[in-house]
């Protein structure tokens, strides 16, 4: 009897077990799913075009004229009559040396050209007297020759005579060499003064153009070599941009080309004035300035510009809002039947507020416009033609 009761009591647990298993492994209803809210979008139809892209360039804003002032001459700084930042004229001194050794050795140049000035006029007055004495001696000669023709004249004392007249000649023609070595040598000692004066003058280190001081490198005091930095103005009435192109970017620029210049949050207008025409050989790129108005411009500042490309044609262009970016990737929503289908595209250079789709995406098709963030693949929505056309697409109709 025990036994039976032992054996029931088993298949009872057993059959509670098997139960519960069941239950367990029993598949779980499906929750219900809420209604689902359609989402509103604006759908246009893309077109193939012409398109002119631009290319965003980024560069700093650096003084047209930028000049590191040198001393010509060595000596020792005794004056120095600006400050870093002041602003100052063409012409101002700047720094000043001690002009001592300078000033004397003028005083011994034009000593010196004096003294072979008033020996040249010496030598030319002793020339014209020596030329006039010859002409007398001839005169005597010929009077003499005339006289011993009537044996009224000894043939010694026409020797005589003529060697007189020699002597005479020789010395006028030293006379004349003696003139024009010292019209050589006044002409040396002149230009010997005249840099002695360009050295006193140089003693002074004056601004070469109207601008600002932007470094001193020299202090009273200082002794400074010759070529030795000391100080360096700017011209900060106007600025250029400095831009590295490549190419592709530089191929369609020419010079004179006005562009629109973003510094600080500000436009400002600019010109294309210098673009190099073979590329760096290190670097492969087009070096380019880009010229502003200084005013309400600092130095150093960061700028950007839009540099136009070459035209594009039978291109698709699409808004730049249209682009859905996932991990780096972009991506389009094209729109088919009131469902939203997310697409890997290549995209190109930039036209506006146009970016090209190179490929994935074809002339014909509809592709949401903007408000693309939030939208997932196989997306039912609510569709909103577009009702103009825009860059890069034309609005259904």
């Amino acid at each position: 009897m025990p036994q039976k009761i032992l054996s029931g009591a088993v298949v009872a647990v057993t059959a509670v077990v098997i139960a519960s298993l069941l239950s367990w492994l029993r598949p779980q209803e499906a929750p219900k799913k809420p209604n689902e809210t359609l989402r509103l979008v604006e759908v246009g139809e893309t077109v193939a075009r012409e398109v002119t892209p631009s290319h965003l360039l980024t560069g700093r804003l650096q003084p047209v004229t930028v000049s590191e002032l040198r001393f010509e001459v060595a000596g020792r700084v005794v004056a120095e009559n600006v400050e870093v930042g002041e602003r100052v004229r063409r012409g101002q001194v700047l720094l000043q040396l001690d002009d001592s050794d300078y000033r004397d050795a003028l005083v011994q140049a034009q000593t010196r050209l004096e003294l072979v000035g008033k020996k040249l006029e010496r030598d030319a007055q002793l020339l014209e007297l020596a030329a006039q004495n010859v002409e007398l001696r001839k005169r005597e000669v010929k009077r003499i020759e005339g006289l011993g023709k009537k044996n009224l004249a000894s043939p010694s004392l026409l020797d005589a005579e003529r060697e007189k007249l020699v002597n005479l000649q020789s010395e006028r023609v030293r006379l004349h060499h003696a003139t024009e070595e010292g019209r050589l040598n006044v002409r040396l000692n002149r230009s010997l003064r005249d840099q002695a004066q360009r050295n006193l003058d140089r003693t002074q280190l004056r601004a070469p153009f109207d601008g600002t001081v932007n470094r001193l490198e020299a202090e009273i005091g200082d002794y400074v070599g010759r070529d030795a930095v000391v100080a360096e103005l700017v011209m900060k009435d106007q600025l250029d941009l400095l831009l590295n192109l490549s190419n592709e970017q530089a191929g369609p620029l020419r010079l004179g080309l006005t562009l629109d210049v973003a510094v600080g949050g500000r436009t400002y207008t600019g010109t294309l004035v210098s673009l190099q025409a073979d590329p760096d050989r290190d670097t492969y790129t087009h070096a380019a300035r880009v010229r502003l108005e200084g005013r309400g411009l600092q130095a150093g500042a960061a700028a950007q510009t839009r540099v136009p490309g070459a035209l594009r044609s039978a291109v698709v262009a699409v808004p730049v809002t249209a682009v859905q970016y996932v991990n780096g990737q972009p991506f389009l929503f094209v729109e088919e039947d009131g469902v939203v289908l997310r697409r890997r595209v290549t995209l190109g250079e930039r036209s506006g507020d146009d970016i090209i789709v190179e490929s994935g995406l074809r002339p014909g098709e509809r592709i949401v416009l903007r408000d693309v963030e939030g939208l997932g693949d196989n997306q039912r929505v609510i569709v909103r033609k577009a009702q103009h056309g825009t860059p890069g697409h034309s609005a259904e109709r």
